[in-house]
């Protein structure tokens, strides 16, 4: 029999969160030149997990991995 892995869905903010600080900087640096918002403006979406659905799709495409948005 072959088991199948079920996947937990996993939002921006948890995903974010088990990077390490170097990883963090990567991502928020392609992510800030894609979209062209601010730090402190970024930290606010990612905190209150308020990021639209076309930057959820530029945050999957940088991260290559697909997010649960709440």
């Amino acid at each position: 029999m072959i088991m199948e892995k079920k996947t937990v869905p996993v939002t921006f903010k948890d995903y974010y969160g088990s990077l390490s600080d170097s990883e963090k900087k990567i991502v928020r640096e392609k992510y800030l030149g894609e979209s062209g918002v601010s730090v402190p403006t970024f930290y606010f979406k990612v905190r209150n997990e308020s990021f639209s659905p076309l930057e959820i799709q530029a945050l999957e495409r940088i991260c290559q991995m697909s997010f649960f948005n709440k």
